[in-house]
């Protein structure tokens, strides 16, 4: 738990217990146990928390501190990532107690527990109600950044860029700012707005250089530029992804885009040799048949058409339904042409004519 949320849970708690850790000494008794989970809680030793505070709301259900109880259990259990068994008390806690000042907490969590256990419907309905009920509450600074995620998957874009620029209003160097640059340049890269999109990244990279997101920043990055048509600085985000996180969970298309790259700017050496790399892992690597293209290309440039012919036979034999095979069936004919053999470039583009229609 960040030190802001902690400071919000834990005030009201310290004073409570330490009024009943002076004042009750009876066995047993629901003060008792409050206070015993309580020094749990004050220790952070969030198991026997959760477990102190969930058995007194069950054997002491009509006590004054059964409702602080449910509220408690609830945080303990957001500690130990036990995110629907906290959404439970933190339910329990909201229809027991409708003007607790700890509502506006236990709301935000409640749509934060089914945010992080992957019940996006539950999180998005919760987390807006927070935003309505509450504007201007400290804890916005995560619910808003929870809500871009949530909207942009329920492919609400608007939702999604109202909800990123919001949080990065109110709160520019918040917790989640780093998130919120990339959202909103992700957005501005699916809707083409390139210009925005590189604006968005390079504030993430210069305002925030120690953020994991910077790797991302540089793929995403590297695909304005790609786009761009500038293929030269694609070259060098791609570059700077693969040197920040080797095991990117994009690192195959990253590769690849890398060394298409560098063929775009003739720096045919060097891709081809990585191009070589990817073509070879045709049952691994779902850019193999884009390598393979992208190296006829090169043989083709190069009239090595011995080569264009050998890359297009590995296409027909090892990804026969790969979706770039009209276009490496294109450059073979360009290649037969170049060799003047026309009878065999007339039957591939006879055949691609036909596919076209």
């Amino acid at each position: 738990m960040t030190d802001a949320r902690m400071r919000v849970v834990k005030a009201y708690l310290s004073i409570v217990w330490v009024a009943l850790w002076v004042t009750n000494a009876i066995a047993d008794s629901p003060e008792r146990e409050y206070a015993i989970a309580a020094q749990y809680y004050a220790d952070e030793n969030w198991d026997l928390a959760a477990t102190a505070f969930g058995d007194l709301t069950q054997q002491h259900s009509d006590s004054p501190q059964a409702v602080d109880a449910a509220f408690y259990a609830g945080e303990s259990l957001v500690q130990l990532n036990r995110y629907d068994d906290a959404a439970e008390y933190f339910q329990r806690f909201l229809e027991a107690a409708p003007e607790h000042e700890s509502r506006a907490q236990a709301f935000f969590r409640s749509g934060e527990c089914a945010y992080l256990a992957n019940r996006p419907i539950a999180a998005l309905r919760q987390l807006r109600e927070f935003n309505r009920l509450y504007p201007e509450h400290e804890l916005q600074q995560y619910a808003l950044p929870y809500l871009g995620s949530l909207s942009r998957t329920a492919s609400d874009q608007e939702g999604a860029i109202q909800a990123f620029s919001g949080a990065l209003s109110k709160y520019p160097r918040g917790p989640f700012a780093d998130q919120c640059l990339l959202g909103l340049a992700t957005l501005a890269y699916e809707q083409q707005r390139y210009k925005e999109a590189a604006e968005f990244l390079g504030q993430l990279k210069q305002k925030f250089p120690e953020s994991d997101l910077q790797a991302d920043a540089a793929y995403w990055l590297g695909l304005v530029h790609f786009d761009e048509q500038k293929y030269g600085e694609a070259a060098k985000n791609f570059a700077e992804v693969k040197r920040r996180r080797p095991e990117h969970r994009r690192i195959q298309a990253i590769e690849y885009l890398s060394a298409e790259s560098l063929r775009r700017v003739g720096q045919l050496d060097a891709a081809v040799q990585q191009l070589r790399e990817i073509s070879e892992q045709l049952h691994d690597n779902e850019w193999a048949d884009d390598a393979l293209v992208s190296l006829m290309r090169v043989a083709l440039k190069q009239n090595d058409h011995q080569g264009v012919a050998n890359y297009a036979a590995s296409i027909e034999k090892s990804v026969p339904q790969s979706n770039r095979r009209m276009e490496a069936d294109h450059i073979l004919g360009e290649s037969l042409i170049k060799q003047r053999l026309f009878r065999q470039a007339v039957e591939i583009f006879s055949e691609l004519v036909k596919q076209e229609d």
